[in-house]
Order: structure tokens, then C-alpha cells, then sequence
């Protein structure tokens, strides 16, 4: 449908004021939206609060819930054409609708209560919109009706976004195979001792190892199927460290800043309970971020490994594959998938082991024949959570509650207005049969590497009310040496390091002082390597931006020149130190999260003059580790004269780091103006708490960020505080759209708001739902 700009956003924008007449409501539900499009929604019993909350979603986020929806069925290439076959064949070997679908008839009632009534709410909205939102005009298509397997899956996706990606262990098969074992050990993350940890240190366990399995290299095209970036903080105070006497809770979750935004931000209330937080669009339920007035909650990713690749060995007849010394049948999945344009569809044929469905490889194509098995393949229960999370009255209740997650590994860090805070490592992680990782892919016919079951919930890890009166936790490690279970996969560092320093130097926190928490640009290695190169005398061309950087405070502001040396300098250096895996199966997409967890060893071994890193390297062999730095610095230096000038004064962070606001129809002309967002100039990086980490291998540029912030002081629950960056809204004619982005960057934010005199006081509108009357409600 051609459409101006100025017509496709004003298609579909959602009734916030009025009567609408639904079917499958029970009573009557208000649905208050405030001035920053949070709808307040008020019920007179549960089946009507999820139908409400699934009628908002839809309303605000529906094109949003259609698109993850078809990535989670692999059918996104039947409205979009061959550029998304790539991305759907892997969707339909993952197999997420399909386990979706079986997932659904095996929770318990009261799960499948709010899911079937909050897929009733999304499809009355449905029925109730003269016009669907533009991006359904701009593609000539409506949305099938919902389902409560659609919300199941579409979890699952959310899921896979926050599943350590196995790309690393593609990488560090190449690293072992190509450069050695020794390059390997030498080349794998570690965490230096006085490294954060979440919880105390436990029994007595067994390390990662690295196990050695003979693969060949993979296509880049793996990489789609799991690419999680980003991170995550949270962290809480007890009352001792609150000027209010009661905890603070704070949390900000890290993923792709995009239009529509990854939360929405609704407040829930029956006679039984209330609560208010973050959703995933199209799932009910606030599962990560939210309080209830009683208690709050926050996560952050465990980064748990829990997916392995299994080398498998099938027989000349491509149907059988050898597994501790029998030949299986294996299953064999048959997907058709439509094509737009074409018309015939694509044809799949998946194998399916004991270990998972292949990705790769096979009897049916050529390749090394590689499984993937990963929790969220079994039934994800996490919806039978939602009851006790509504209701718990302190963290004791609210951990109860969380013993059916089946969700991603997450640190859980709660609060209560009893004076406790909490953490609960959760989650499905899975124990090896030798007790260790699989580090790399491996031998799947033997059983040696099987997962035997999970971590017990009684032996996750737990610290209530610790003694420093606080707890953080910001994708480090979860537990210290000696614990004997294997959790995480290499972790990252600099963010819990910088918390903890600054939960540390105060003890009278307010929800201001967590705002500059939350704000803070810091980069403790920026001061490492400004410290070192002042070790050495400079070379005169380099003299001058030397002392810009010894005279800079280290905080990453957009607009500070040195901020604009420091990062691209980093570029330079890590593009060296890491040359040696250019090209290396699953490198394009682990090196990104792979440098950062290597960052503090790296630095260690500048710090310590060790040059096994550099002599793995054809670029860097027999350099010091001087001479790299200066190099680098040289070539950060031409960058920043070429792009920006001459005048270092005008070098800019900001100018090269561009937060960007991307709609996935917002790629051609037209379309970007209708859907898109101007980007802007930030500042941060991937280490610092305003985590705002630039793909360095690519540019500079950025999607990834802070993409929530939530404080909350149980002193006063009507006081907490979010921002929700670019908007609520998922509607471009919405004044929503993009009203938070400018207040995100300024640190500035939204009130939370719980006093329904205060509701009513800052709506924009009260929309009434209504049950359709029937002849039998008469008779």
C-alpha cells in the first residue's frame, strides 16, 4: 500500500479513551494510561487483569509481537521475502514453535489460565482496531489470531537472545585446532582473583578445563541462530545504606535500543494484588523487572552455559546415528517454508538426536553433522511462576515463587519492605556427566559428555541479608573458585567492579544517588592503559596526545576529546592483539563479547610485559608491547586528524559513537522517515555502568544499550522511578514513540507511579473494556 509518511503514522493508533466492547471479559476493567503512555489497569478478578494486559500489549505492540512471532515460527521470508530464508531455516531448526505448541498442555492450570486469557485480550484488541498499525498497511497483510502457544514461543526467543552464544565454543575448537592447545589456554578469558563475585564462595568443585574435539570450520551463517550482546546491572541496599531506613532496589537490563523498545512498562491490580514493571511484549506476566508493593525484583543474565554442540556420527543411510554403541533412528522434522515471491516453498529436513535438532552439517547436507542441545528445548514452566510472584510478601515468598523458572539462568536480586534483600541464582543449568564444561563441541556418540540432569534448586547460589549490606551483580561471576558445580561461561568484570566501588564509599544512598549509579561513564580501564602509557616516553608526534589523555578523568563523555583517543586507540590495539583469529569459525560473532571478558587479562599481561599474546600474532611477533600501544595510539591519531580534524580539541566520542534507533521496515527510503529515529552521539562504552558497548570490529556505532531503568525505595514504593528509552509506544504517530530517549541520555526519569490518586491525577486517558452480554447472561 503506498502511503506518505505522515499517513502510515497516523494508521492505527490505539483508543486510550472511551468504551470497547470485548469478548471473553468477565467484568468491566478500567485501563488508565498515564503521560508516558503507562496503561494503569484495574480489575475485579485475574482472568480479566491478564485479558487487559494482553488487549494493551496488542494496542501499543502489535506489530512488534507479529514480527518476534514469525521469527519464533520461521515464516519472516514469507513477508519479506529471500533475504530472510537464511534466518527462518534456523528458526525451524530450532524447533521453538514446534516445542512451543507441545509445551502449552503440560503446565499447570492456573498457567494456562493467564496465557489462554491474555491471548483472549490480544485478540479482542485485535477485533476492536478500524485499522491495523502502518506496518501491517505497508506490508498488505493481517495477523493470524493469537495464540497462547505464540506467547510460549515468543518467551523462547527471549530466551535465545540470553543463551550464552555458542559461537565461543566454535572459537576456541578453531583457536586449539589452528594455533594449538597451548594458544588456547593461553587465549581463554580468566577472572583475576579480586575479581567481583555475586555470592560467597561455596564447596569445593571443578574448573572449566578445555576439551579438544577434531571439527572442521562452519559457515558464518551459523551465527544468527544465538548472538546475545549487551548485558545487564542490579543491585540492592539494605536499610542500614538508605538515608530512607528501608532497601533500595535498582536494575537496568541491557539489550537492543530499538522501535519498538524490548519492555513495556504496565501496572496491574485485582482485589487480590498489584504490580507494576516491564513485560516482554506479548507474554504476560512481568517476569524480570517489577515490584508489588511488597517486594521488587530485578535480573541480571547468569551468562550459565546452558547449550552444547554434539558432533554426531551418522551411517551411510543418513538416518541413523551412532550413540554409546547402538545406531538410532533419528527423527527426521520435514518444514516447508513459503517464500514471497517464489512459488515453491523452501524444503527442510532437520535431524533430531538425543542431543537436539542439527544445525548444521549432516546426511542431509555436507558438513560436520553438529546438535545443539539447550534447556529451553524442554517445557519452559516459567509461567507457573507468575501467582507467586504477584503475591509474595517478602523475598522468602518471592524465591518460593521462582522454583518452576525455566527461563535463561538469571542473577535474581529482590527487596522487600520488610527491611531484606536477596539473591537467588535461577534457572535450568545443566550438569555435564564429567562434572566440567563442554567447552568446545563435543564427541555426542559417546555419552561422555551428556547432561546427567541440573543444579538442584536448594544448591544455586544464595545470599540473603549478607554482611557488607548489599549485594550487585553485573554479568561477572557468580560464584568463586571451588563451588562445585560448573555455572558460567567467560564473564565480564568492569561493571560489577565499578558498583561495588561505588556501593562501598557511601551509606546513606538515595534513589539520586542510584540515578548517578546508573549514569555513571566511568572506564577503570581506560585508567589502566593511561597509566601505562605514562610509563614510557612518548615519541614526539604522540607527545601531545599523550598528555590529553593523562589529563582526562577517565569518564567516557560523549563530548570529552580524550574519550574519542581512548576508544579508538582501543580498536586499534585489540584489532592487533587479536588479528590471529580473523576468519576463525564463530570469531565474526564471538569476538565482540570475547574481547571484553579477555580485557582484564589482557591488560594484566601490558601490565607484566608478557608477550605470548603478541608473538601469536604475524603482525605483532617480536614487538613490545610499547611499541603495539604506540602504534596503535599513532593510528588512533590519523583516524581521529582524518574524520575530525586536525584540532584535537574537536575530537568527539559522541560524533563517532551513535546510538541508533533502527525500525526493521525502516531500511529503504520512505520507510526510514515513517519508522526510524535520528540517532544520537553518546557516551560509555561496554565497561562502563552506562553500558553502551560499540561494536569496535565494525565501527563505532551502536544498537545495543541501557535499555530500562527501574530504582525503587520500599520506604516508599510510590516514589520509585523508571526510563524506558526511545518510548512506550510502538506506534511512529505516537507522541510515545520517541519521548524518552532525550531524559535516558540526561539521566533523567518517569515516575513510577503506584497511588492511584496520583494515577488519576497524571492520565492522559481512561479506556473501558467491557464484556460483550450475551443471550444466556440474560436467562
Amino acid at each position: 500500500m503506498a502511503l506518505t509518511p505522515e499517513q502510515l503514522k497516523k494508521r492505527g493508533l490505539p483508543k486510550i479513551k472511551g468504551r470497547v466492547w470485548a469478548d471473553g471479559l468477565h467484568k468491566s476493567v478500567s485501563v488508565i494510561r498515564d503521560h508516558w503512555g503507562c496503561p494503569h489497569i484495574t480489575a475485579s478478578n485475574e482472568n480479566d487483569v491478564w485479558f487487559a494486559q494482553g488487549f494493551c500489549h496488542a494496542q501499543d505492540r502489535l506489530w512488534q509481537m507479529e514480527r518476534t512471532r514469525r521469527f519464533a515460527r520461521g515464516t519472516l521470508s514469507e513477508i519479506l521475502g529471500e533475504p530472510l530464508i537464511r534466518v527462518d531455516r534456523y528458526y525451524r531448526r530450532l524447533g521453538i514453535q514446534r516445542v512451543a505448541e507441545r509445551d502449552f498442555p503440560q503446565l499447570n492450570q492456573e498457567a494456562q489460565d493467564i496465557l489462554q486469557a491474555f491471548s483472549d485480550g490480544v485478540n479482542a484488541a485485535i477485533a476492536s482496531m478500524r485499522q491495523l498499525p502502518p506496518e501491517f498497511a505497508v506490508l498488505d497483510m493481517e495477523p493470524e489470531p493469537w495464540s497462547p502457544s505464540d506467547s510460549i514461543a515468543l518467551w523462547k526467543v527471549i530466551f535465545l537472545t540470553q543463551t550464552s552464544d555458542f559461537n565461543i565454543k566454535l572459537l576456541r575448537a578453531a583457536i586449539a585446532r589452528e594455533l594449538g592447545p597451548e594458544a588456547a589456554v593461553l587465549l581463554e578469558p580468566d577472572v583475576p582473583g579480586e575479581s567481583p563475585v555475586v555470592c560467597p564462595p561455596g564447596s569445593t568443585g571443578k574448573g572449566l578445563g578445555i576439551e579438544l574435539t577434531e571439527m572442521s570450520a562452519l559457515a558464518a551463517e551459523l551465527a544468527p541462530i544465538s548472538s546475545p550482546e549487551g548485558g545487564s546491572n542490579n543491585w540492592a541496599v539494605d536499610g542500614s545504606l538508605s538515608a530512607s531506613g528501608k532497601p533500595l532496589l535498582a536494575g537496568d537490563p541491557h539489550a537492543v535500543i530499538q522501535t519498538a523498545p524490548v519492555w513495556y512498562i504496565n501496572h496491574l491490580r485485582t482485589p487480590e494484588w498489584e504490580m507494576t514493571g516491564v513485560s516482554t511484549p506479548g507474554v504476560p506476566g512481568m517476569f524480570l523487572y517489577g515490584h508489588n508493593g511488597h517486594v521488587g525484583w530485578t535480573v541480571t543474565n547468569a551468562l550459565a552455559d546452558i547449550a552444547d554442540l554434539f558432533v554426531e556420527r551418522f551411517d551411510e543411510s543418513g538416518r541413523k546415528y551412532l550413540y554409546r554403541g547402538r545406531w538410532l533412528e533419528a527423527e527426521i522434522r520435514h518444514e516447508e517454508i513459503r517464500v514471497k515471491g517464489r512459488s515453491e516453498p523452501v524444503v527442510e529436513d532437520i535431524p533430531v538426536t538425543v542431543h537436539g535438532p542439527l544445525i548444521s552439517g549432516g546426511p542431509l547436507e555436507s558438513g560436520v553433522p553438529l546438535a545443539w542441545q539447550w534447556t529451553a528445548h524442554g517445557v519452559v514452566s516459567t509461567f507457573e511462576c507468575i501467582p507467586g510472584m504477584a503475591r509474595a510478601k517478602d523475598v522468602d515468598d518471592f524465591r518460593e515463587s521462582q522454583r518452576n523458572w525455566a527461563g535463561p539462568p538469571m542473577n535474581r536480586i529482590t527487596a522487600d519492605d520488610s527491611g531484606n534483600i536477596d539473591y537467588q541464582l535461577i534457572g535450568d543449568i545443566p550438569v555435564r556427566a564429567h562434572g566440567g564444561a563442554n567447552a568446545v563441541p563435543a564427541p555426542g556418540w559417546t555419552g561422555e559428555y551428556d547432561w546427567t540432569g541440573f543444579i538442584p534448586f536448594e544448591e544455586l547460589p544464595r545470599a540473603k541479608n549478607p554482611d557488607r549490606h548489599f549485594i550487585a551483580s553485573a554479568n561477572n561471576r557468580v560464584v568463586p573458585a571451588g563451588y562445585k558445580y560448573h555455572v558460567n561461561v567467560p564473564t565480564i568484570t568492569y561493571r560489577a567492579w565499578r558498583v561495588e566501588d561505588m556501593l562501598r564509599g557511601k551509606n546513606s544512598f538515595t534513589i539520586k544517588d542510584f540515578m548517578v549509579i546508573q549514569g555513571d561513564r566511568y572506564c577503570r580501564p581506560a585508567a589502566d592503559i593511561v597509566r601505562m602509557l605514562g610509563k614510557t616516553e612518548p615519541i614526539a608526534e604522540l607527545r601531545a596526545t599523550v598528555e590529553l589523555l593523562q589529563s582526562w578523568d577517565c569518564v567516557l563523555s560523549p563530548d570529552a576529546p580524550a574519550s574519542a583517543v581512548y576508544e579508538v586507540f582501543m580498536q586499534k590495539l585489540l584489532a592487533r592483539v587479536f588479528s590471529c583469529l580473523t576468519g576463525f569459525p564463530g570469531a565474526a560473532i564471538a569476538l565482540d563479547r570475547w574481547q571484553s571478558c579477555y580485557l582484564p587479562r589482557l591488560l594484566r599481561q601490558m601490565e607484566e610485559d608478557d608477550r605470548s599474546i603478541l608473538e601469536l600474532n604475524e603482525v605483532t611477533r617480536g614487538m613490545t608491547w610499547q611499541y603495539v600501544m604506540q602504534e596503535s595510539l599513532r593510528e588512533a591519531q590519523d583516524f581521529l586528524t582524518e574524520n575530525q580534524g586536525a584540532d584535537s580539541a574537536e575530537w568527539n566520542w559522541g560524533k563517532l559513537h551513535r546510538q541508533t534507533f533502527i525500525h526493521n521496515l525502516g531500511r529503504t527510503p520512505t520507510h526510514d522517515e515513517a519508522f526510524n529515529i535520528p540517532p544520537v552521539g553518546i557516551g560509555g562504552d561496554g565497561t562502563t555502568v552506562f553500558n553502551a558497548a560499540p561494536g569496535y570490529r565494525t565501527g563505532f556505532a551502536t544498537n545495543m544499550g541501557v535499555s530500562f531503568r527501574m530504582i525503587v525505595d520500599f520506604a516508599d514504593v510510590d516514589s520509585a522511578v523508571w526510563i524506558l528509552p526511545p518510548g512506550q509506544s510502538g506506534h511512529p504517530g505516537s507522541p510515545h514513540y520517541n519521548d524518552n530517549i532525550q531524559s535516558w541520555l540526561n539521566l533523567e526519569y518517569r515516575p513510577m507511579l503506584w497511588n492511584w490518586d496520583r494515577i488519576r491525577e497524571n492520565q492522559e486517558g481512561t479506556l473501558w473494556l467491557l464484556p460483550v452480554k450475551r443471550e444466556e447472561d440474560e436467562s
